[in-house]
């Protein structure tokens, strides 16, 4: 039986040469910096925006009628260090594991960034049928620096962190609303044929300085530690805690003992990879479930607090209004 996923390895996404064997990989050609996708393999486009020496940037518009395998194998002798950093517009439709690991796994629910160094094996597959919308920005190192000399001294601190270390990296973030926004616009402004390159470069520096921001705000120590096998480990807990949403909160230890590890190495990966403590986390899934029942369901609050394992309607309505702003009984009569 033939092989009908599509495949593509590359180290680097910066070189004509690496973006023609992407295009050769769809049954396309590299036209002007874009590849258009034949009919047999589907439709869309990618395009390669230059925006300077050192910075470059791809925007992704494809749907296939096969899935796409895409291979990055490590760079260890390039003089100057490459990263690439992935925003995505529906992160659901991608799929990620290391080379030494047989385990795939979308990236957690509400994460759409991915960042990874060039010294680093790992694969990503396109899901079949499915539409991929995104960015991917690769910068070099020496880029960086000129780029972000005069950030403040623990932003800079972090960047030299990074470029020191001799570890391959690989984690998750998240945009925020705006800059979710942010991205959409700078998506289509990109594929659009009278593009603004001044405003298709600043919304580029947007993006990576808000998520410089953002991960110089945490541990880098962490960052480095944090493995494909601790993400594998965090989505079963968030799988564990999405079971129990009808019940009470299974607890830490319960939690560490089902997924063997230690109760402080738990609380420590989970709050990495998803922003929050994983009380927050189950809290949070409890009462988007319980909003969704008083849309859908003909249950009365007291019924929908019982379901949910509240002794008390009340400590319920608390909560809920607590999260969502309004209480059930007035979401129901707003929107029911």
């Amino acid at each position: 039986m033939p092989n009908l996923s599509l495949e593509f390895s590359f180290q680097e996404m910066d070189s004509q040469q690496s973006l023609s064997r992407l295009a050769l990989s769809v049954g396309s050609s590299l036209i002007n910096n874009t590849i258009t996708i034949p009919l047999d393999n589907g439709k869309g486009v990618i395009k390669k925006i230059c925006m300077e020496d050192g910075l470059t940037m791809r925007i992704w518009d494809i749907q296939l009628h096969h899935p796409l395998i895409i291979k990055k194998t490590a760079d260890i002798q390039s003089s100057d260090r490459v990263f690439h950093l992935a925003f995505l517009l529906n992160p659901e439709v991608l799929s990620v594991k290391a080379t030494n690991s047989d385990k795939k796994f979308t990236l957690p629910e509400g994460r759409n960034i991915l960042f990874v160094s060039n010294d680093i094996d790992a694969e990503a597959e396109l899901i079949t049928t499915a539409g991929l919308r995104a960015i991917d920005i690769s910068f070099t190192a020496s880029w960086l620096m000129r780029s972000f000399a005069d950030a403040d001294e623990k932003l800079l601190e972090f960047i030299q962190e990074i470029l020191k270390s001799n570890k391959p990296t690989l984690f998750f973030e998240s945009t925020t609303a705006e800059e979710f926004r942010l991205l959409s616009s700078l998506h289509t402004i990109g594929l659009s044929s009278t593009k603004d390159s001044l405003r298709v470069k600043a919304g580029a520096l947007s993006l990576l300085s808000g998520f410089y921001n953002k991960v110089a705000s945490k541990c880098f120590a962490e960052l480095q530690d944090y493995r494909l096998h601790y993400q594998e480990k965090m989505l079963e807990v968030e799988k564990l805690l999405k079971s129990s949403l009808e019940k009470k909160f299974p607890g830490i230890d319960i939690i560490a003992k089902k997924m063997m590890m230690g109760e402080s190495t738990l609380k420590r990966h989970f709050k990495l990879m998803f922003g929050k403590t994983i009380q927050e986390h189950y809290l949070e899934l409890k009462m988007d479930y319980a909003k969704r029942i008083m849309l859908d369901q003909p249950l009365s609050v007291n019924q929908v607090a019982t379901l949910l394992d509240y002794e008390k309607p009340s400590n319920f309505i608390l909560t809920f209004k607590r999260f969502h702003g309004i209480s059930p009984g007035a979401l129901r009569r707003k929107f029911g």
